[in-house]
Order: C-alpha cells, then structure tokens, then sequence
C-alpha cells in the first residue's frame, strides 16, 4: 500500500514531474542519452533498467525506487539488530517505526535519488557489524562505497 501510495501521487509532489519527463525521454538501453539529464548515471541506469523491462510505465518506475530503498533499510536493521542482539524483535520493529516515522515519507516520496544513495550507504555499514571482514573491509570500505552512492546522487553523500 505504501509504494501504491508513492507510485501514484499527483505531480504536484516535488520532484515528481522531473522524475516521470526523465522517464518518458530515456530510450532504453541507449546510454548515450546519459549526457542529455543532469540526473547521476547510476540513477539513469536504473531508469534504462525498468524502461527495458516495464516499458512507458513511469508509475512502475516511481514504485521500484521505493521497493529498493525500502529493501535495503529492512535489510540494514535486520543484520544491524541481529549482531547487536539475539532477542531482536522489539528493537527491530522499534528501528522500522522510527525509520519511517522520521525518513520514509521524505526519502522514499520526494528525494528518490538521495534515499537511494542513503540507503545503499546505511547496508553498506552493516558490513563493519561483521567482525570476521571488519580488517578487510575497513580499508576498501570508504572509498568504494563513496563511489557508489556518489553514483545514486553527489549532495546526499556530500552532506553526510
């Protein structure tokens, strides 16, 4: 119901008209067109992608964002409350009402690139909750990961 929600909203919702004319104007697959948008090119990707697959559907596309962001926080909390403690449930269900009550409208509605580099970046951090790839992972983690989000959209990694 909430990705119906955010799929279907009226193109008065920030953002939203720029999100569905980039949709409508990609051709999928040609990624020459990545000059042509200002938007960051894993965030064309992923449009080539769903154009590819769904066709001229921008409320599919509007729907997929959130079903990734989504995704990757419930991931995120799982692993981060599952190495913090065994008896997870309520920690776990606290951290989703939290993340929701505080981010999910704003970063899965009206931000979808910046909730995208935002959330590949929080399950990237689970990876240090590992304490077996904690001396690897350390030392490739920043820059590597830096890239990817960078990728998704350049101010919301600068500002965290």
């Amino acid at each position: 119901m909430y990705v119906g929600l955010i799929s279907t909203r009226s193109m008065v919702v920030p953002d939203t008209k720029e999100y569905v004319e980039f949709y409508e104007q990609i051709e999928a697959g040609n990624l020459v067109s990545f000059v042509l948008f200002s938007f960051e090119p894993g965030f064309q990707l992923l449009g080539h992608f769903v154009k590819l697959i769904a066709g001229d559907r921008p409320v599919i596309f509007l729907a997929v964002i959130p079903i990734i962001n989504i995704s990757l926080i419930l991931l995120s909390i799982r692993k981060i409350t599952r190495q913090i403690d065994a008896n997870m449930s309520a920690k776990y269900i606290a951290a989703i009402v939290l993340y929701f009550a505080y981010f999910g409208l704003f970063y899965n509605a009206i931000v979808l690139r910046a909730g995208i580099a935002i959330s590949v970046l929080v399950y990237s951090t689970t990876i240090l909750f590992n304490p077996d790839l904690k001396s690897f992972i350390s030392f490739f983690y920043c820059p590597f990961f830096s890239f990817i989000c960078n990728n998704w959209n350049y101010r919301s990694v600068v500002e965290l």
